[in-house]
């Protein structure tokens, strides 16, 4: 069975060692991820943000906003963990 609740990613803004953005569009929502990444002594900080548009945006924003950024802390531990190993060699 198909779902009539169709889902596409984008990258819309991509400049190396800067930021990454992505766009999900859901029907008449729009999801847009952003990652910073600015440097400061002693390494990188990386700010996450995430945009919700659309007609539906100010029903679905305060339950979806929380549900899909809930996990960012841990993703990102995890991704910074496998890069911290990629740099020194591993």
């Amino acid at each position: 069975m198909q779902s009539s609740n169709r889902r596409s990613k984008t990258i819309v803004d991509l400049v190396d060692a800067v930021t990454y953005a992505d766009e999900t569009s859901s029907g008449d929502t729009k999801l847009l991820f952003r990652h910073t990444l600015t440097p400061v002594e002693g390494g990188t900080q990386v700010t996450h943000r995430l945009e919700i548009s659309g007609p539906s945006a100010a029903e679905v924003g305060p339950e979806l906003g929380p549900q899909i950024s809930g996990d960012f802390d841990t993703s990102m531990a995890k991704l910074f963990e496998q890069a911290r190993v990629l740099a020194n060699g591993g």
